[in-house]
């Protein structure tokens, strides 16, 4: 056997040799993009469902396929009727934040845009164009600068537009790809509605909405001032004489506010208040298709994870509710039979009819929403957690590779007290202080989870974005970047490793020494897990080598291939090694040498609802 790794190790390293000095060759003259995008294989999660939040949703003419843009870096492809899956499309991707998507529009001709965060800060970002029909792709468009929140077609689909944020921005490309409009905004924009009758709005973040007409050139016709200063979602009645906009903020502590304008005065015809949403906001809107009700949602929840759709009649303007989800409402689609689709962040997609709510996809994996869901045995080789708030608590152990129902040893509590660390308020905060010091943090930023080593060294600290080792004089000695929002985190007996539950349903082992990550496990909820390391070797559940595969860009970076980890199971599957993993609190390969797969695993997924935006502190809101 250690012949024949050595062999394999020889093959792979030679083939990944020859991979890059191909994707150097092909990147002369490339756009930034490409340059921007990982070259070797990149570990991807695929349960046949998304695994992180979905961000904008598209239907087709028919109203038969619907499409789910995810921050897992994945599009996905529905039949609307009965919720079953019809194709996965994976497009490039890269560390960290580079391949999620936040935007998909389809238009009349069936042409699917698709478009997100696809290059690094200062690279040129690209929207991907494919053929609904055959799923085949048709083209990349240079979008420019900046990453793309939202596409939305022309009612005729001769034009796209985009909505941009970091480099904020608004562009129009025809249909061939071609840049029609460009428009530099003095703050980000994160939706487009468009009219039948050729009229555009575009809500910004300085607290205006910019009508636009599309007719001919693209032109500004009016610039409404919004009630509060970040206008987030908007749409036209059925008629175009009515614009409704939700808003990222709060109107006060107590209240939540969602307005309608009269186009034609340009003057607020109705605004609606709410005080019964304890917390977060109604940001997106869509009026029923025949105009009879207006739907209102967003992060906006009250009690536990109870996630609020409002439902307005109009004119009349009585209220109706529904508890649509368990996190934010990302995206509300109005239909042709007055039912409106609705996505989260949990990640799911559903379908509202009145005052009903019904799910049609829910997610595989873990929902880590409660910090102190996470528990561990003394040696962290058996975890416990919950699927969801509420449910029964299942453990996995790394010694016998199996799942059951209750905790077995892992009863193990994150420790998050501390006398010789004083840590503030960190439960969901932007603002932490550890042993006098404030925590620097990014702007949007949440602390989720803190965890004390047992004799009281160190404190953990997990974030929407980081992890952080944080010494007793408010220091850090380390901090790991994350691609996905960090829930959960606990430390073995001896303080060696640590566990953490990450927003994708993954548990990741580190060394608390340094945050070297040793080993990782996705679980799925008809019982199939699968454990592996970061150079590619798993186990596997029985027809689990199907969760995990590889995600490989291709020369130029327009187009990347998937292909499970079922197809590599003679080469990689090495239950043995990953059994010594813990004990030895390093990663091991195969005779020590050259991992056969030399792969990073940036996670596919992203931070969650609120770390996603761009609040005012002062306005600032806190749900999962």
């Amino acid at each position: 056997m250690m012949l024949v790794d050595r062999l394999l190790t020889v093959i792979w390293t030679t083939l990944r040799v020859v991979f890059s000095l191909l994707c150097l060759i092909t990147t002369t003259g490339t756009s930034v993009a490409a340059r921007d995008l990982s070259e070797a294989p990149v570990l991807t999660l695929d349960p046949g469902t998304h695994t992180a939040a979905i961000r904008q949703i598209a239907v087709d003419s028919a109203e038969q396929i619907l499409v789910t843009a995810s921050d897992d870096k994945t599009a996905r492809v529905w039949n609307i009727a009965s919720g079953r899956l019809l194709h996965t499309l994976h497009l490039p991707v890269g560390p960290e934040n580079i391949g999620r998507l936040y935007a998909a529009a389809i238009s009349p001709q069936g042409r699917l845009a698709l478009a997100g965060t696809t290059a690094s800060q200062n690279g040129t970002h690209r929207i991907y164009l494919y053929d609904l029909t055959s799923m085949s792709f048709l083209k990349s468009v240079n979008a420019r600068g900046g990453d793309i929140k939202s596409l939305q077609w022309s009612p005729d689909g001769m034009l796209l537009a985009a909505a941009y944020a970091g480099a904020s921005a608004f562009r129009v490309f025809d249909d061939e790809g071609e840049l029609v409009h460009e428009e530099r905004l003095p703050a980000d924009a994160w939706s487009i509605t468009l009219s039948r009758n050729g009229l555009l709005a575009l809500p910004v973040s300085d607290g205006t909405v910019r009508v636009y007409g599309i007719a001919g050139e693209v032109h500004l016709l009016a610039t409404l001032r919004g009630a509060l200063p970040d206008p987030r979602g908007v749409q036209f009645s059925p008629e175009g004489d009515l614009l409704a906009v939700g808003y990222l903020s709060r109107k006060s502590a107590r209240e939540v506010q969602v307005d309608v304008f009269d186009v034609a005065t340009q003057e607020l015809a109705k605004s609606f208040v709410f005080d019964d949403i304890t917390h977060g906001n109604l940001r997106n809107v869509a009026w029923q298709r025949d105009g009879g009700a207006l739907y209102a949602a967003g992060s906006g929840y009250r009690g536990t994870n109870d996630f609020i759709v409002k439902r307005i009649s109009w004119p009349q303007g009585e209220v109706s509710e529904t508890r649509a989800a368990t996190n934010s409402i990302t995206d509300l689609l109005p239909l042709s039979d007055n039912r409106v689709l609705f996505s989260t962040v949990e990640p799911a997609w559903g379908v509202l009819r009145g005052p009903e709510a019904k799910t049609m996809v829910a997610p595989k994996n873990a929902q880590f929403y409660e910090a102190g869901l996470l528990t561990v045995s003394d040696d962290a080789k058996t975890v416990a957690w919950r699927f969801a708030p509420g449910e029964q608590r299942y453990s996995f152990s790394v010694n016998s590779r199996d799942i059951r129902r209750g905790e077995r040893e892992a009863t193990r509590q994150a420790k998050t007290v501390s006398k010789r660390i004083p840590v503030s308020t960190w439960e969901n905060s932007y603002d932490v202080t550890i042993a006098g010091r404030p925590v620097p943090m990014a702007p949007t930023e949440i602390s989720r989870a803190i965890a004390v080593l047992p004799d009281e060294s160190a404190v953990l600290l997990a974030t929407s974005r980081t992890l952080r080792r944080i010494e007793p004089d408010g220091r850090e000695r380390w901090r790991i970047p994350l691609a996905t929002e960090a829930r959960a985190v606990n430390v073995s007996a001896d303080g060696r490793v640590l566990v953490v539950a990450m927003a994708d349903g993954t548990l990741r082992w580190r060394r608390t020494q340094d945050g070297t990550i040793l080993m990782s496990l996705f679980v799925i909820r008809d019982g199939r897990w699968v454990l592996w390391n970061e150079d590619g070797y798993f186990d596997a559940a029985k027809g689990a080598d199907e969760l995990i595969g590889l995600t490989i860009n291709r020369a130029g970076g327009e187009q990347a291939d998937y292909y499970p980890m079922s197809r590599y199971r003679e080469k990689y599957y090495r239950p043995a090694l990953l059994g010594r993993v813990l004990a030895l609190r390093q990663r091991e390969s195969p005779s020590q040498q050259v991992p056969i797969v030399a792969v990073r695993f940036p996670s596919t997924t992203a931070w969650s609802n609120v770390p996603m935006e761009s609040p005012e502190k002062a306005s600032r809101t806190i749900p999962h």
